[in-house]
């Protein structure tokens, strides 16, 4: 069995490699494009740190904003090995690049699996499967490097073929292999396609488990198939859960934007899948990026869709069911306008979780590839069945040699739509040079002054990976959540606030509006700027000092102490100092739930102050152990 799909496997792999080439320069000093790339890596940096020099995973992360939650963090990606494996083992960059490829393999893979599992023929599952993975949705991540949808676009298939085989065969490995693949999509750092899925997958299970019958009730329910399907939805909770519900704890905290973008009528959808133009004006207007609603496929899979007539011949339709009520479900997401109780359904909480709504149309032109497969694979049968030798009458033959040409035709006609998508989508698959003098810098500072502090790269959304490369503290950092900090319960009326103590920047731009702020060195075109002013990140304060009778004063760095901390993991905060009563020991760091404090070993309640760790101080020299054990 697996010596038949060799040479289609070894095709699929080829193929996407040649097309994903771009950005398998290994070990070259490039980057992937887009001004968001770097963001998501920082998740990686912050792992490859961690395992790296202190060989440990990280719960925490110290490096982005004043600390943040590493395992609740919306984007991690870090329990995907696809991903994480090459990372550790080639580092972040050539890691991520080869993570990106391994991902586009596995989505060919994928698809073609789901093409086996629908019975279609070699040409049918090889175009659907290539089709797929030289789509549109995909490549566009490119343009902004949102990446992650990468990492996930991969298990679409997977998850929706492991549905598939457990409708057919029931058996418990079919059930394994879906909630792995359900479990890795969760896993690779967007909830979106994972929140999208919980209805895909639903659609298919009421085709899948529901009985149409002669006689009253006309319709039944399989409860041995819903008993499956249930328990693949509750064992793939309890695999995510590691994520799950970290994150389910983080969310209050999340300050994103609720405005829901990317309604599009059904005409702007067509030309989503079928315009080249990836800043089609009467899109890229309403929208702040434009992959959001470039999802390019072509003419050819609504072309085949004309074929659809010839799959109705087969007993089976489940299949067609399904990918056809996915693309309806998609477009009434797309365009809700066309639905009654339209208000309703737009600031419905429950639905629209996430505002860009045009991220589904991965989930579109997945179910077109597969409608227009379904066709093709059926015109192909067609036409093989008349090929075969029965005898040899002269209208026989004529029938077989017509049969021979429509192959070759539609052949023609796989090929020519194939090249299509990998010519207009292979040049986007490309790196670009890393500017070297920001992460220079970064590393001049980290070796001037090896303490702990805040930086500052401007501008914010510009490299976000030079200062965590480094192991410094990206402070003000542009990132899908800002400042998580949680003022009510803080013990201090006198304002306190982290702000960054060296601040790097383009020679061109102006001197930081901060006091005293000093040039202290040059690195090629980028300055680096000290702020003596700021406060240090662990310091004690006496108690009287925190209360204010102006509440818009502010704690100084003439009021404070600097105490020098030491950093044994991204999880642990360690400090030396002498202590008396009627003083605070005072961390800059985010005060979160899963944070606690030693004293001498002993465990002391933690006190807010502004938002941050800290602690009373005992008499004497004792050493405060903070730890994060979420």
């Amino acid at each position: 069995m697996v010596r038949r799909y060799i040479f289609e496997w070894a095709v699929l792999v080829i193929a996407v490699w040649m097309f994903s080439s771009g950005i398998l320069d290994l070990g070259h000093n490039t980057r992937l494009p887009g001004n968001e790339a770097e963001i998501f890596q920082v998740l990686d940096w912050t792992l490859y740190n961690a395992l790296s020099q202190q060989r440990q995973f990280p719960l925490w992360n110290p490096y982005l904003q004043t600390g943040l939650p590493f395992v609740a963090d919306p984007m991690l990606h870090s329990y995907n090995p696809v991903n994480t494996l090459p990372v550790i083992l080639l580092g972040v960059r050539d890691g991520f690049k080869l993570g990106l490829v391994l991902s586009y393999i596995l989505a060919a893979l994928g698809a073609w699996r789901l093409g086996a599992v629908l019975g279609m023929d070699r040409p049918s599952r090889l175009w659907v499967a290539l089709m797929y993975a030289f789509a549109g949705q995909p490549v566009a991540r490119f343009f902004q490097g949102q990446y992650l949808f990468i990492f996930g676009f991969a298990w679409i298939p997977w998850v929706v073929s492991s549905l598939f085989k457990v409708a057919k065969t029931r058996r418990p490995a079919d059930m394994v292999l879906a909630i792995l693949s359900s479990a890795l999509l969760f896993f690779s750092g967007n909830v979106y396609y994972a929140y999208y899925m919980l209805f895909i997958a639903g659609l298919l299970s009421l085709f899948a488990v529901l009985r149409v019958q002669p006689r009253k009730p006309f319709l039944r329910i399989d409860p041995g198939l819903l008993s499956r399907f249930l328990a693949i939805g509750a064992l793939t909770l309890g695999v995510i859960a590691v994520q799950l519900f970290p994150l389910l704890e983080y969310w209050p905290r999340l300050n994103k934007s609720t405005e829901v973008v990317g309604y599009h009528s059904l005409e702007q959808i067509v030309k989503d899948y079928t315009s080249k133009d990836a800043f089609r004006p009467d899109a890229f207007a309403q929208l702040p990026a434009r992959e959001e609603f470039y999802a390019y496929i072509g003419l050819a899979p609504f072309m085949a869709l004309s074929l659809l007539p010839f799959s109705f011949l087969r007993r089976e339709r489940l299949d067609l069911l399904f990918f056809s009520a996915t693309v309806l479900f998609v477009l009434l997401w797309v365009n809700p306008g066309i639905l009654p109780g339209y208000a309703t359904f737009v600031h419905s909480k429950i639905l629209f979780q996430f505002r860009h709504l045009l991220r589904i149309l991965i989930y579109g032109s997945f179910a077109l590839i597969f409608l227009a497969g379904l066709g093709v694979d059926a015109l192909w049968k067609l036409f093989s069945n008349q090929a075969q030798p029965q005898n040899h009458s002269g209208w026989l033959k004529l029938r077989r040699y017509v049969s021979y040409a429509g192959k070759v035709a539609l052949g023609a006609f796989l090929l020519i739509s194939l090249l299509d998508l990998y010519q207009t989508h292979r040049r986007y698959v490309a790196t670009q040079p890393v500017p070297t003098a920001p992460y220079a810098a970064m590393r001049w500072l980290r070796q001037h002054d090896p303490s702990e502090y805040y930086v500052r790269l401007n501008p914010n959304n510009l490299l976000s990976d030079a200062p965590i490369a480094a192991s410094l503290r990206f402070i003000e950092s542009w990132y899908h959540h800002d400042d998580i900090r949680v003022l009510d319960g803080q013990v201090n009326t006198l304002r306190v606030q982290a702000r960054p103590n060296y601040v790097v920047q383009h020679l061109s731009a102006a001197p930081p509006e901060l006091p005293e702020i000093a040039l202290i060195q040059q690195i090629e075109d980028y300055n680096i700027y000290r702020a003596p002013q700021s406060l240090p990140y662990a310091f004690r304060v006496a108690n009287e000092k925190l209360q204010a009778s102006h509440a818009a004063e502010e704690l100084q760095r003439k009021d404070v102490q600097p105490l020098s901390a030491f950093i044994p993991g991204p999880n642990r905060i360690e400090v030396l100092a002498d202590g008396s009563a009627g003083h605070t020991l005072v961390l800059l760091t985010t005060s979160y739930p899963g944070w606690q404090v030693r004293v001498d070993g002993q465990r002391q309640p933690l006190k807010n102050v502004g938002g941050y760790l800290a602690v009373d101080m005992a008499p004497g020299a004792q050493k405060y152990t903070f730890s994060f054990r979420p």
